[in-house]
């Protein structure tokens, strides 16, 4: 009988219920690396799922918060010493309402810092981003089941999809 190659990582259920496993190809596409690089990072900052006959999948939902934390980190290996200083505008621009793309034209910063910024600052508000492509399929999720029955039943469906 063959033994799972990494025995300590098997899981036997998803990580969240109705989560999609991706292929390792999926996965590196959707955290924009290759292959081997995703190789090289699992058991780091990714967790595959390895099923019995030693499969690595990856659920979409971890690799979703894990490039929240790439992001992150880039984003301060990007700013250095200022790192700070740039989140405190940011995050006083967010809370008076301002769009991210109205404060990457006054900060002049790069879009891919606001964004980064947007997500942390919406996390730290117990909040998150929805993306377009993902409330495109939040919608279809939506429409596939019953309509909520309140506020709260739809939040907590939104969580189910992306936050969990």
């Amino acid at each position: 009988m063959k033994k799972p190659r990494h025995p300590a990582h098997v899981i036997p259920e998803l990580p969240v219920p109705g989560d999609k496993l991706l292929k390792r190809s999926e996965a590196a596409k959707l955290l924009g690396m290759s292959v081997s690089t995703l190789r090289r990072r699992e058991g780091d900052l990714i967790r595959p799922v390895v099923d019995a006959n030693g499969v690595h999948r990856f659920a979409e939902s971890e690799l979703r918060a894990v490039m929240v934390t790439i992001r992150h980190r880039e984003t301060v290996a990007r700013l250095g010493s200022d790192a700070g200083d740039i989140a405190a505008d940011v995050f006083t621009l967010l809370d008076e309402g301002a769009h991210p793309a109205e404060i990457v034209k006054q900060l002049r910063e790069a879009p891919e810092t606001i964004m980064a910024l947007h997500e942390q600052w919406a996390r730290m508000r117990g909040g998150f981003v929805v993306l377009e492509d993902d409330a495109r399929s939040l919608a279809l999720t939506v429409r596939a089941r019953k309509r909520a029955e309140s506020g709260r039943e739809f939040v907590e469906q939104v969580e189910d999809r992306f936050v969990r």
